[in-house]
Parts: C-alpha cells; sequence; structure tokens
C-alpha cells in the first residue's frame, strides 16, 4: 500500500512539473526584475515620456502592466535566443460610443 501512494505521489508530482515549465516561471520572474530596471532607467522614461515605476503586474504569456504616477503601459516581453524585445504599448486616445 505504502508502495503505491509512493508511485502516485511521484506520478503526480512528474505530471506537475511537466504541465509548469520551469524555464517559463524563470523568464518570468526575471523579466519582472528586468523591467523594472528597464524603465527606471532615465533615457527610457525621457523616451517613452513617463514618470518613474510605482508598479509592474504580470498580465500573462510575457505581457506586463507597468503603473507609473502619470499613467499606464503595457509592455510585451519577446524573449529571443540572443535577445529580448520589448514592446511597449502606451494609452493615447479613448473613443466612446454614445448610444441614442
Amino acid at each position: 500500500m505504502r508502495k503505491l501512494i509512493k508511485y502516485g505521489a511521484l506520478f503526480l508530482l512528474a505530471g506537475i512539473l511537466l504541465y509548469i515549465n520551469p524555464k517559463d516561471i524563470y523568464h518570468h520572474y526575471k523579466s519582472e526584475e528586468r523591467l523594472t530596471v528597464l524603465m527606471d532607467d532615465s533615457s527610457v522614461l525621457k523616451a517613452i515620456r513617463v514618470s518613474p515605476v510605482n508598479e509592474v503586474t504580470s498580465l500573462g504569456n510575457g505581457m506586463y502592466l507597468v503603473t507609473t504616477e502619470s499613467n499606464k503601459l503595457i509592455v510585451d516581453v519577446d524573449h529571443k535566443p540572443a535577445k529580448t524585445i520589448y514592446t511597449i504599448f502606451q494609452h493615447k486616445t479613448s473613443i466612446a460610443q454614445f448610444s441614442p
């Protein structure tokens, strides 16, 4: 009976480890750290015309919500073998539809 429980727990653990990719978890935590450092750089702040970063929140799939004092940005982080590409989206305008 104990062998069955041990093998069952081992099988369950192996299934969880196959479902959760450790490489993705590593990139997730490193991306938040790198994104915070990148957004705190004065030349980047000047280029996208925002104030210093208050908070970085993961939205999943390499997308992050960066909250600053003046506005919110969405940053897409794309990891390539030799480089990381950061695509920054900034809210410019909103459209409202009025119903008659």
